[in-house]
């Protein structure tokens, strides 16, 4: 262990927003993972912590079994983004 602290930020409702109430279909679309707008306020904390080097930085997500493949690659290509 290198001796920082670890934070780990939510993605769903934190770094993005998120669409409540959506449907299992709206779900299911392809792109609307991807499509979720960015917090700005959040994008902008997250790149301090990052540039500050004083802690590693995890972000955490879930997704629902029936639509694991395709919201895992589009949430990290969001990430990537």
């Amino acid at each position: 262990m290198n001796g920082k602290r670890r934070i780990f930020i939510d993605m769903d409702g934190v770094l993005c927003e998120f669409k409540e109430g959506s449907t299992m279909d709206e779900l299911q679309t392809p792109g609307y993972f991807y499509g979720l707008l960015p917090r700005p306020a959040m994008l902008e904390a997250l790149n301090y912590l990052l540039d500050q080097d004083a802690a590693e930085v995890f972000v955490l997500s879930s997704v629902l079994p029936a639509i694991e493949t395709a919201a895992i690659r589009e949430k990290n290509d969001w990430l990537d983004k």
